[in-house]
């Protein structure tokens, strides 16, 4: 195989796959799209779906054979190539993956471990929480009790997909997962202060959100053509949410139908964007780092210029874990969680239950504990990258990664064997 028909791995000289200089005069054989026949077909009234099918088959039956013939010669041998090579690019994937893993956890292995007892804490209160209501939500019809729970368990969810994130180094994941986790602590804030009716109005709003994007999917498939329309099974459950819609907006008003429709009532009727609820429940300080996720969630130029990191001088698009950017996320989760959790357990029994006070301040003192071990992470992570620099950069960056894993591990060893010893009475007590 000559040098034209190969590529060569320079790390490993193993052959990756096979690659052609086309020919130019093949390249330009290749048919372009006739932009006067597409006008002339809209001019007789020819739909857009029609167009693009009878551009496509004239493309189709005007390319060349022999670049057909390169083409698919190139995709069996790429795809053969792939797979031969498959464990052993999945085994150096995974190798590097453990050493990035091990890395992230002697750095933000206390501060991620202090979330997840947050965490664990959130779901065993939340637990006797939701066990001790459970007679008074049938009972009485309690929609505000309902929704915070739904709510809080939807937090717990969503921290837990947060440490996930934090635990494999993806920051910016994190980053964007907080994003949910922030509206799930406006929501229930909002709850809390409203009335029952608020509450029923926002467990019956997914009913009037199934109906928009059912019609708006049906639409769709009725534009693209017959074939696609939506079958007698589909129409059928598409009339019952459309009928459910229908009575919801008879009954609260056309606003109910709109985004966050359902805390129409606090708003003079009208259905208030995602800023004014913030306002609405002094949550409003985490608008930047709202907005922040919102561009990281979302496609744009932002979001996009984030992924470039500055690493000893030189700028990389980061397309994989880190062991940078974790501090912010992991900080701002402990607090929305414990915000979240204050408001569910504070529910009707902030004034008549001192034990359920001090649950919730000591899970204030786990959060806050939390927010301070991320803190001392990103600020020695800091210090040991200067220290990295200094002594020049990545060529002995691994040594001093084992280093350090080796202090922390005979220290994490000492620190549980004198915890083990108090708890059997064997050592003096801690003061």
């Amino acid at each position: 195989m000559s040098r034209d028909e190969a590529r060569v791995d320079s790390r490993s000289g193993e052959t990756l796959w096979p690659t052609r200089d086309w020919d130019s005069e093949l390249l330009l054989g290749v048919p372009k799209v006739d932009w006067a026949l597409v006008d002339q077909q809209i001019r007789e009234g020819l739909d857009a779906v029609e167009i693009e099918r009878r551009a496509v088959e004239r493309l189709e039956s005007e390319i060349p054979a022999e670049y057909r013939k390169r083409q698919r010669a190139t995709r069996r041998s790429v795809t053969a190539e792939l797979r031969r090579r498959r464990d052993r690019l999945l085994l150096v994937n995974r190798v590097r993956r453990w050493r990035s893993v091990r890395r992230l956890e002697w750095v933000w292995g206390d501060a991620i471990d202090a979330l997840e007892a947050l965490h664990h804490a959130c779901v065993e209160f939340g637990g006797e929480h939701t066990d001790a209501h459970q007679e008074q939500r049938r009972v009485e019809d309690d929609f505000c009790c309902e929704a915070l729970i739904v709510l809080f368990a939807r937090a717990l969810l969503t921290t837990s997909e947060i440490i996930a994130l934090l635990r494999s180094g993806h920051g910016l994941g994190a980053a964007g997962r907080w994003r949910t986790l922030h509206e799930v602590s406006v929501f229930s804030a909002v709850i809390a202060e409203g009335s029952q009716e608020v509450a029923e109005r926002y467990l019956l709003h997914s009913t009037s959100m199934e109906f928009r994007d059912l019609r708006e999917e049906r639409q769709r498939l009725e534009a693209a053509g017959d074939e696609l329309r939506f079958d007698d099974e589909e129409d059928e459950y598409f009339a019952e949410v459309e009928l459910a819609h229908g009575r919801l907006i008879e009954r609260f008003g056309a606003s109910f139908g709109a985004d966050h429709g359902w805390a129409a009532p606090l708003f003079d009727g009208k259905p208030p964007t995602f800023k004014m609820l913030q306002e609405r429940s002094e949550r409003d300080r985490h608008r930047a780092d709202y907005r922040t996720s919102s561009h990281l969630v979302h496609s744009d130029s932002w979001g996009s210029r984030a992924l470039i990191v500055d690493h000893h001088g030189d700028e990389l698009v980061q397309t994989g874990p880190s062991n940078g950017g974790l501090a912010a996320p992991g900080a701002i989760t402990a607090g929305a969680l414990c915000d979240c959790a204050t408001i569910v357990l504070f529910h009707d029994d902030r004034d008549t239950n001192p034990d359920l006070v001090g649950m919730v301040q000591s899970l204030q003192d786990l959060a806050a504990d939390a927010e301070e071990r991320f803190r001392r992470a990103d600020q020695h992570l800091d210090e040991l990258r200067e220290e990295l620099d200094d002594l020049g950069g990545n060529k002995v960056s691994t040594w001093r990664w084992r280093v350090l894993a080796t202090r922390r591990t005979v220290s994490e060893a000492r620190w549980r064997a004198v915890r083990l010893l108090r708890g059997i009475g064997l050592a003096p007590p801690q003061h």
